[in-house]
C-alpha cells in the first residue's frame, strides 16, 4: 500500500500504516503547494483581510434548489457573493486567485455584489465564514478542501446560505452546500496525450508525489492511459515518491529533479510533474537539460520563477474560474443543488513553447478533451489504488495471477526477509512478519535469514543480496519496498516476492502483496467502544481522511459502534486543518482533541492517525479513561505509563498473514495480486476486566461475520467513491 504503512509506523503510531475522494492535495503545484485537508476550525482574534467590489447592476437573488429563499437579499436585491480563501493571498496566481476571477466574472457578467476575506490562519476559517453569514450574503464560496468541516458546519447552521466549496467533495446531504470538484484523471490523461505527441523519442516520464493519495494516483494512471492513447508503444515511466515519510513525499523538490534527470538519461524527452515542490523538481531537471515538462493544477508558467519558464509546455489544470462561476450563475437563477459538481479540466497555453506543439497536436487535444467532457473518451482510471475500475473499463484491483511454480519435490525452501528502516525487535511490522516467517521455520521445515534496512537507499541492494544467494522466497516488508520489490520481481521471474502491507498493482505470477482490510478492523474498535462505553459516548482521534487506509479506519469504527448501539453518540475528528506534513504528526493535538471529547461526556476512544493518534492514548491516561490503539498491539510500544489506559488495538494480522503465504509458496499455490490479511483485536491485557465475557463473544462473533461475510461494513475504499455492492451510497 505504498504511503499507508509509512504514513501510521514512520510518523509514529498507527505503528504501522495513505489524497485527495476527495481532492487529497488542493494544489499538487508550486503556488499549488498541497493545500491542507479538511478542517476542524476554531476562532481567532486575528482580523481578517477583507477585499470589496462594487457590482454596477442589479441582479435578482435565486433560491437554492428546493430550499427557501435566502436572507438578505429579497425580490429583485443584489446577489451578495463573498469568498473565504485557504491560508494566503487573493493574487496566490493559483487557487485563491482563479476561484476569485470566478466571482469576479459572476459581478461583470450577473451584476452580483461580491467581496473577499483573505485568511491569515487556519484557525480562522469559522471566523471568517461567520463574518458573511453576520453580513447577511446569499453566496458563501470557500476555497480549498482544507476549510470543509468549517463550509459543512455554517450551511448546516444556515439554510437560507447557499454554500459553494472549491476543490471540497461534499458528503453531507445538504441542499444549499455545492462542492466543486475535479477529475484529476482526465487532467493527467491530456497531459499525456500531450507529452506523447511532442516527443521525439517516444519516451516520456512523470514524477509524482505518493500513489496512495487518490487525486495523484488519478493523475498519474491517467497520465499513462493518455499517452498510450496516442502510442501503444511509448515508454512511459512513471515514479511516485512512496519510499519516505508522508512528511517529505510532496517537499522533496531534489528527489524530483534527479529522479527527472534519471528519466531523461533513459531517453525521455517529456516529463509530467505532479506533487508539490516534489513535482517541481522535474520543471528544474527539464530546464538543465533544456527538454520539455508539464505542470499541474494551476498553470505554473506563473508560479514556477522565470528561469523555468522556458521549460514548461503547459500545466493540467482544474479549471476554477468558469467552475465558481457557472456555481454563482445557478445561485443566482435557484437551480444551484446540493453535493458536488464535476468542474471542467484542461491544459494551460503553451507560451514560450507555443512552436513546440504543431497545429495538429492542439487540434488532437481539444478533440480528446471533448470526448472526455462527453464520455465517448474513457480513461479508466480508479478512483483509488487498490479500488476497482469504473463500468465498463478493466483494471483497478487485481485479483490475482497464475500460481507461481512449486518449489522441487524434497528440496529445501529458503526465505528471506528484508525489514522497512527499523530493527527485527520493533515490536511492529518488521517484528511480526518475521514471526510469520519464524513460524514457517518451525512448521514447514524452511530455511530463513533477515536483513534489516538501515537506510531506505538500501532496500534494492539487501533484496539483490537474497537474489545472489539464490533464495527461493523474499519477504519485503512495508509499502515503503513496493517499488523495490516490484521491480526486482520482474527481473526475478522464477523467485516468489511476498510484499507485507503492499497493494500489488502489476500483473506478475510471481509477486503476492499481502493487505488488509481497515474497516473491518476499525468496525471491531467500534464495536468493542459501544460495548464497554458507560455514557454511551465515545470518539475517534484520526489522521485525515483523504488518506483511503484512514478513512477506512473512522468509517469502520462508526459502523461498528452503530451495529450495536444505533443511538451512540461517535465523536469522529480528522486532522484535516493541517499540512499532510503534520496531520500524523501533531500528539498535541490528538490529546487535546481526545479530551474535548471526554469533555463532552466520551469515556472511550479510539486513535489512529501516527502520533496524532497517540496523543487519544495520552488524554486517556490523564482522565483515567480508556483508548484503543492501531495496527500492532500498542500495549508493546506505547510506553509503560500509558498501558493501563489501552483497553485493545484494531490490528492488522501478519504473523498468520505471511506464514500462510509462505506456505503456498512450498506448495506452489501462491498467486500474484493482492491478498487479503486477517484484522481482529489485541489482547485486553490490564483492561481484561473492564470488557465482560458477552462483550467478548459479541466481538468473537462480529469478527466471523466479517470474516464469512454475513456481516459487512458498508464503508467505501476511500471517501467520495461508491459504497460496496449491496450497501447504500456513503
Amino acid at each position: 500500500m505504498s504511503i499507508e504503512r509509512r504514513l501510521f509506523k514512520r510518523a509514529g503510531a498507527m505503528t504501522a500504516l495513505v489524497l485527495l475522494v476527495a481532492p487529497m492535495l488542493a494544489a499538487c503545484g508550486d503556488a499549488a503547494t498541497p493545500t491542507p485537508p479538511a478542517a476542524t476550525a476554531t476562532t481567532s482574534e486575528a482580523p481578517p483581510t477583507a477585499t470589496t467590489a462594487e457590482a454596477a447592476a442589479t441582479a435578482t437573488t435565486g433560491t437554492v434548489a428546493d430550499t427557501p429563499t435566502t436572507g438578505g437579499s429579497g425580490s429583485g436585491a443584489k446577489l451578495k457573493v463573498g469568498l473565504v480563501t485557504d491560508v494566503g493571498r487573493l493574487n496566490d496566481k493559483s487557487f485563491n486567485q482563479t476561484s476569485w476571477e470566478g466571482v469576479q466574472q459572476a459581478e461583470k457578467d450577473l451584476g452580483v455584489e461580491i467581496k473577499a476575506i483573505e485568511t491569515a490562519d487556519t484557525k480562522d476559517y469559522d471566523k471568517n465564514i461567520q463574518q458573511f453569514v453576520s453580513e447577511k450574503y446569499d453566496v458563501i464560496v470557500t476555497v480549498g478542501f482544507a476549510l470543509g468541516e468549517a463550509t459543512t458546519k455554517a450551511a448546516q447552521a444556515n439554510p437560507n446560505i447557499k454554500f459553494i466549496g472549491v476543490d471540497q467533495f461534499q458528503a453531507a446531504d445538504l441542499p444549499n452546500l455545492a462542492g466543486l470538484v475535479f477529475e484529476e484523471d482526465k487532467a493527467g490523461y491530456l497531459a499525456g496525450v500531450l507529452a506523447a505527441s511532442i516527443s521525439k523519442t517516444g519516451n516520456i516520464g512523470a514524477v509524482l508525489g505518493t500513489d496512495d493519495v487518490p487525486p495523484v494516483w488519478r493523475y498519474g494512471e491517467g497520465y499513462k492511459a493518455g499517452a498510450k492513447s496516442v502510442n501503444p508503444n511509448v515508454t512511459v515511466q512513471v515514479v511516485y515518491h512512496s519510499d519516505v515519510d508522508i512528511t517529505k513525499t510532496f517537499n522533496d523538490p531534489e528527489w524530483g529533479k534527479t529522479t527527472a534527470l534519471s528519466m531523461f538519461d533513459k531517453n525521455a524527452d517529456v516529463v509530467f510533474g505532479a506533487g508539490g515542490v516534489t513535482g517541481n523538481g522535474a520543471i528544474f531537471a527539464a530546464k538543465d537539460r533544456n527538454l520539455l515538462a508539464i505542470g499541474v493544477d494551476a498553470d505554473q508558467y506563473f508560479t514556477i520563477g522565470d528561469e523555468y519558464k522556458g521549460a514548461l509546455v503547459s500545466s493540467a489544470m482544474k479549471l476554477l474560474t468558469p467552475g465558481v462561476f457557472n456555481l454563482v450563475k445557478q445561485a443566482q437563477a435557484g437551480t444551484l443543488k446540493g453535493g458536488n459538481n464535476t468542474g471542467e479540466v484542461g491544459l494551460a497555453p503553451y507560451h514560450d513553447q507555443d512552436a513546440a506543439v504543431s497545429a495538429d497536436v492542439k487540434a488532437k487535444i481539444e478533440s480528446v478533451k471533448a470526448d472526455l467532457q462527453s464520455g465517448s473518451v474513457k480513461t479508466c482510471v480508479s478512483p483509488a489504488k487498490g479500488v476497482d475500475a469504473p463500468a465498463g473499463c478493466t483494471g483497478g484491483a487485481t485479483t490475482g495471477t497464475t500460481p507461481a511454480a512449486a518449489t522441487p519435490s524434497g528440496a529445501k525452501l529458503k526465505v528471506g526477509l528484508v525489514t522497512d528502516v527499523g530493527r527485527l525487535n520493533d515490536k511492529s511490522f518488521n517484528q511480526t512478519s518475521w514471526e510469520g516467517v519464524q513460524q514457517a521455520e518451525k512448521d514447514l521445515g524452511v530455511e530463513i535469514k533477515a536483513i534489516e534496512t538501515a537506510d531506505t537507499k538500501d532496500y534494492d541492494k539487501n533484496i539483490q543480496q537474497f537474489v545472489s544467494e539464490k533464495y527461493d522466497v523474499i519477504v519485503t516488508v512495508g509499502f515503503a519496498l513496493g517499488e523495490a520489490t516490484t521491480k526486482a520481481a520482474q527481473a526475478n521471474p522464477n523467485i516468489k516476492f511476498i510484499g507485507v502491507d503492499q497493494f500489488q498493482a502489476a500483473d506478475l505470477p510471481n509477486l503476492a502483496g499481502l493487505v488488509f482490510e481497515e474497516d473491518k478492523a476499525g468496525y471491531l474498535a467500534g464495536v468493542l467502544a459501544a460495548s464497554i462505553s458507560k455514557t454511551g459516548n465515545i470518539g475517534a482521534v484520526l489522521g485525515t481522511d483523504d488518506v483511503p487506509p484512514v478513512w477506512r479506519y473512522g468509517e469502520g469504527y462508526k459502523a461498528g459502534a452503530k451495529s450495536v448501539n444505533p443511538n451512540v453518540t461517535v465523536q469522529v475528528v480528522y486532522h484535516s486543518d493541517v499540512d499532510i506534513t503534520k496531520t500524523f504528526n501533531d500528539p498535541e493535538w490528538g490529546k487535546t482533541t481526545a479530551l474535548s471529547m471526554f469533555d463532552k461526556n466520551a469515556d472511550v476512544v479510539f486513535g489512529a492517525g501516527g502520533v496524532t493518534g497517540n496523543g487519544a492514548i495520552f488524554a486517556a491516561k490523564d482522565r483515567n479513561l480508556l483508548a484503543i490503539g492501531v495496527d500492532a498491539d500498542q500495549y508493546f510500544t506505547i510506553g509503560d505509563e500509558y498501558k493501563g489506559a489501552l483497553v485493545s488495538s484494531a490490528m492488522k494480522l501478519l504473523t498468520p498473514g505471511v506464514f500462510n503465504l509462505v506456505k503456498q509458496a512450498q506448495a506452489g499455490t501462491l498467486k500474484g495480486g493482492n491478498n487479503t490479511g486477517e484484522v481482529g483485536l489485541a489482547p485486553y491485557h490490564d483492561q481484561d476486566a473492564a470488557v465482560s465475557a458477552d462483550v467478548k463473544a459479541k466481538i468473537e462473533t462480529a469478527k466471523a461475520g466479517l470474516q464469512s461475510g454475513s456481516v459487512k461494513t458498508c464503508v467505501s475504499p476511500a471517501k467520495g467513491t461508491d459504497a460496496p455492492a449491496g450497501c447504500p451510497a456513503p
